[in-house]
């Protein structure tokens, strides 16, 4: 015997924002995140390392649909990192390599 559940939304495209990527892949100084928003708003950035401690808080404004964000990685030392975007409408994450 089997039942199927309620389907729930996780991420809500028509309030919120996605990550669509981070370029290029492995960064190695600078690398552009983009993102897309169903609404103009502020959005923040924060970088931190696998233990959580932050390294970078940046605080912008994205438009509605799609937003490119330069994010300089210079000073971050080679490793794995967490990328953390935070707004009213919700939060999403993504890790990536720093060469």
């Amino acid at each position: 015997k089997f039942t199927y559940t309620n389907i729930v939304a996780i991420n809500n495209r028509n309030a919120g924002f996605e990550i669509v990527g981070l370029m290029p892949s492995p960064v190695k100084t600078d690398a552009v995140l983009y993102i897309a928003a169903a609404k103009a708003g502020k959005l923040q950035i924060a970088i931190t390392d696998m233990m959580g401690k932050q390294l970078q808080v940046k605080m912008i404004s994205v438009n509605e649909g799609e937003n490119k964000i330069h994010l300089n990685c210079s000073a971050l030392p080679a490793g794995l990192y967490n990328l953390h975007c935070l707004s009213e409408a919700g939060k999403s994450n993504l890790r990536f390599v720093k060469q």
